[in-house]
């Protein structure tokens, strides 16, 4: 039977478009307490987490991204220490962005509450709206690595991205989240042109 978790691994009360028709997926709300149990704080019995209360080091409020939604086979780590291990039919989703692998690492900056970066591994699938076209994105490999602050995500082995009706196949690929600028290597593709 597959375990459910919710993480909310950044700070915010909206639910994930994509995964709120999942009647499996129901986002804990951040001021949800702790069991009168000898659970550690923030954890419920369910394996759901609260989210951080924090501000950055500057006292400055951090701009709010959505949260972080996973479920997995199986999760073993820290929370408190901000790393997280899923194995088992992996899907991970921030807003439109959905990533799913047999296992992904989640590691979370624990000191500003803010994701820092999921490594995904084996049959990653990775799909979102690219912002800077607007057309549907999707990308196949062996493994992939999404860097949250710089907003990239690398793909490598057996690569593949479809952006549109465009196709390109190489050995790495580096995606630009904000700027759709994709960086390969070792690559074949087609582009479709308008008549």
């Amino acid at each position: 039977m597959k375990t459910l978790f919710v993480f909310l691994a950044l700070l915010s009360g909206q639910a994930f478009s994509d995964l709120q028709d999942d009647p499996q997926v129901s986002p804990i709300p951040p001021e949800v307490s702790p069991p009168a149990t000898s659970q550690p704080q923030g954890v419920s019995q369910e394996g759901s987490v609260e989210a951080p209360k924090s501000k950055a080091a500057t006292g400055k409020k951090l701009k709010k991204s959505p949260p972080v939604l996973f479920r997995s086979d199986s999760m073993s780590g820290n929370r408190f220490q901000g790393h997280l291990i899923l194995k088992g039919s992996v899907k991970i989703t921030q807003g439109d962005l959905i990533m799913m692998s047999d296992e992904a690492v989640i590691d979370q900056d624990i000191r500003l509450g803010t994701l820092k970066m999921i490594v995904a591994t084996g049959n990653v699938y990775f799909q979102r709206t690219d912002e800077a076209s607007g057309k549907k994105m999707t990308a196949t490999s062996q493994s992939a690595t999404y860097m949250a602050l710089a907003k990239t995500i690398t793909f490598k082995g057996n690569a593949s991205i479809t952006r549109g009706t465009d196709k390109i196949n190489g050995t790495i690929f580096t995606y630009d989240i904000v700027s759709g600028l994709i960086k390969a290597q070792k690559v074949d593709g087609v582009f479709e042109q308008n008549e």
